[in-house]
């Protein structure tokens, strides 16, 4: 895994990373492939960072999603279940009914695919049977199985076989420009994952965002934490949330969705408005976020159905934990599609800091880290094998999903 050290003093000069590209005028990193910005390809946009973001940040990766595949020097596909514990009822698939690029935007369409092209260990062929989810439940130790007839889209900047691609270390600013899909089930994130720690929660998450369908006004920033034992009480994580105001047309605009992540706090952004911040210091397990070699991947994940589509609370009436009497809303992509225009990345340069404060905060606080890292590995060359498409034909390829136990995102019933 190469370390590519962002703009720091005694770097080469000129040296900035674009994605998992960099441009440089020596070949002291000849095995990350070159793009030069006068060719286009790569291009850095012109941008400006929010108030609150200290003004020598640079942007040093991003994906404008301009071509019509995914680039997989940057991101992979999530493949299979997800989370089932929280009853999720989709599979993530590589098909591009899921996952496709159309006039430089991202779609990842949700779709009611009641059936899959499986291998059956018992007669030793494939078949076309219901799409299911299983887990075992911790209380009894029985496996559950459910039915999940919907396929759906998910991408990372880790590949499937769990080789982070790229990650970012140290201080950073985040930022995804997204139009949220309508169907009532539908559960969209754009979020992050830590790689030092053994995984979610341990190793720290940040949802910059989480959505429900059947309420555009509800807009979720989160951070989980290891869990702090509480008796007679089953917890996944530690939570500090807090719902992000907003007018309501997360559905039919897009809208940018952000996270500055500094040595002492996180906070969090929504149409260039600081809304949220976190210290540290507030959190009870905050070693994921100290952590100066934990590094954060990007997720943009489009579930349906699961534990958090439905309404908390004393008064709580709307349940869409069940998708499958909204499958309707899923049967073309029409409602069930979350576009992203972009994700951008900026982390701090060697030029002199200047910061506005956020709104979220009554002082300014300015950090200047010596070292901010952005980790990009050369991807290599793997086989795909993409889902069957809802056809009375079989495909060629096959597909036999294994299930991935997943984080349990939960809402407390409370708004911090």
């Amino acid at each position: 895994m190469q370390k590519v050290r962002n703009r720091q003093k005694g770097m080469i000069a000129g040296a900035r990373v674009l994605g998992a590209s960099l441009i440089l005028s020596t070949s002291l990193l000849a095995p990350i492939a070159t793009v030069y910005a006068e060719t286009g390809e790569g291009r850095v946009p012109n941008v400006t960072l929010p108030n609150g973001v200290p003004t020598n940040y640079d942007l040093t990766w991003f994906d404008e999603f301009d071509g019509d595949k995914l680039d997989r020097t940057k991101w992979d596909y999530s493949l299979s279940s997800f989370d089932p514990k929280a009853r999720t009822q989709m599979h993530f698939t590589d098909d591009p009914a899921n996952v496709s690029l159309k006039d430089g935007i991202l779609h990842l369409t949700a779709l009611y695919t009641p059936k899959q092209w499986k291998w059956n260990d018992q007669t030793k062929k494939h078949e076309w049977v219901d799409r299911e989810n299983t887990y075992v439940d911790s209380k009894t130790k029985q496996t559950i199985t459910y039915k999940a007839p919907f396929t759906s889209g998910a991408i990372q900047t880790r590949d499937r076989h769990g080789k982070v691609l790229t990650e970012f270390v140290g201080d950073f600013y985040a930022e995804s420009r997204i139009k949220l899909p309508f169907s009532e089930s539908s559960w969209a994130s754009f979020w992050m994952t830590g790689t030092k720690g053994g995984g979610s929660p341990t190793s720290g998450e940040i949802d910059v965002f989480e959505s429900k369908g059947y309420d555009p006004k509800f807009i979720q920033a989160n951070i989980h934490t290891a869990p702090t034992p509480e008796p007679g009480k089953e917890k996944y994580s530690d939570q500090y949330q807090k719902k992000l105001p907003n007018n309501g047309d997360t559905q039919t605009a897009f809208h940018t969705y952000g996270v500055l992540k500094e040595g002492d706090k996180i906070t969090f952004f929504y149409d260039g408005q600081a809304l949220y911040t976190v210290k540290y210091s507030e959190i009870k397990k905050n070693e994921a976020f100290v952590n100066p070699e934990n590094g954060f991947i990007l997720r943009l994940t489009h579930i349906v159905g699961g534990s958090f589509v439905k309404d908390f609370g004393k008064n709580a009436t709307r349940n869409y934990t069940d998708a499958i009497p909204y499958k309707d809303s899923y049967k073309d992509g029409s409602r069930s599609d979350m576009q992203i225009d972009y994700v951008r990345v900026w982390q701090p340069s060697a030029k002199p800091v200047t910061t506005e404060a956020p709104t979220t905060t009554t002082t300014t606080t300015t950090v200047a880290p010596t070292t901010t890292t952005t980790t990009t590995v050369a991807p290599t060359t793997t086989t795909t094998t993409t889902e069957a498409p809802t056809t009375t034909e079989a495909p060629a390829t096959t597909e036999a999903p294994t299930t991935t136990v997943a984080p349990t995102t939960t809402e407390a019933p409370t708004t911090t």
